[in-house]
């Protein structure tokens, strides 16, 4: 997804393109990225196609890491295409972008376990300048070594003090030395960040379990506020704008409860 550019946002996990949209439209270039085995189908040049596999538990530092090579590699792409060359491997022409991206501006953001992916691209790449992360924890390594670039958290609320979603925040908050906010919206479940949530009332998704995967808060007012807090994030951390929105609690948007 590509807009005007003024500065660059790469978004982990495809899952996100409704946020992805967004920003795009508020003048963010943004990439999405596919990793393999995780996303459901992934097709390489020639044709070959890989699908979704499950990630065993004591596997998933090790997807941690893999996800944030494959986000240093598109970042790596990207930069070459802001030089004019053309990364495509079957040589397909790609869009002008020669000298138009600010390279020195690069945001991050993911949900679940593209969230502690995130943290860990900020912690090994320096490139990236500001990162979020959508109900997700973050690495023993972040948690240790900590961030000097500016980071925030939206935790959801059904998921409050959940080992995975929230790991290690709690160690990692002493040691951000760069401006960081941790939120919690509440009436949202752990896939309430995602498209999946305005898909699953056409699914017939039974209530129970649409509840337990998405929480209580409408899918419409949960796509509304989280556009509005990620955008006010961006603009603040790569446009160097000021927003009151990350000041303080909102009356517009009570739902947002202002952690930390």
């Amino acid at each position: 997804m590509i807009g005007y550019t003024r500065s660059s946002t790469v978004a982990d996990n495809v899952s996100l393109t409704s946020l992805a949209e967004d920003l795009a439209s508020h003048g963010f270039v943004v990439a999405g990225i596919d990793h393999t085995h995780d996303s459901g189908q992934v097709e390489f040049p020639g044709g070959r196609v890989e699908v979704a596999q499950s990630i065993p538990p004591d596997s998933a530092d090790q997807e941690t890491l893999v996800r944030t090579a494959d986000a240093r590699f598109v970042l790596d792409q990207i930069a070459r295409l802001n030089t004019g060359n053309n990364p495509d491997v079957d040589h397909q022409r790609l869009p002008a972008f020669r000298h138009t991206l600010n390279l020195a501006r690069v945001g991050m953001f993911g949900h679940s376990h593209g969230a502690e992916a995130t943290a860990e691209t900020m912690l090994q790449d320096h490139r990236i300048t500001a990162g979020a992360g959508l109900d997700g924890g973050v690495s023993d390594r972040v948690a240790t070594a900590g961030l000097n670039t500016p980071f925030m958290v939206i935790s959801g609320n059904s998921s409050a003090g959940h080992p995975m979603t929230e790991e290690n925040l709690t160690t990692l908050w002493p040691h951000l030395t760069g401006w960081s906010r941790w939120l919690r919206l509440r009436g949202t479940g752990h896939l309430a960040f995602t498209d999946f949530e305005t898909f699953a009332p056409q699914l017939n998704t039974p209530p129970a379990t649409r509840q337990a995967l998405f929480g209580t808060l409408a899918p419409e007012r949960a796509v509304t506020i989280e556009r509005k807090y990620l955008l006010a994030f961006f603009i603040e951390q790569l446009d160097h704008h000021h927003q009151r929105l990350l000041d303080r609690p909102s009356g517009r948007y009570p739902e947002m409860i202002f952690e930390r």
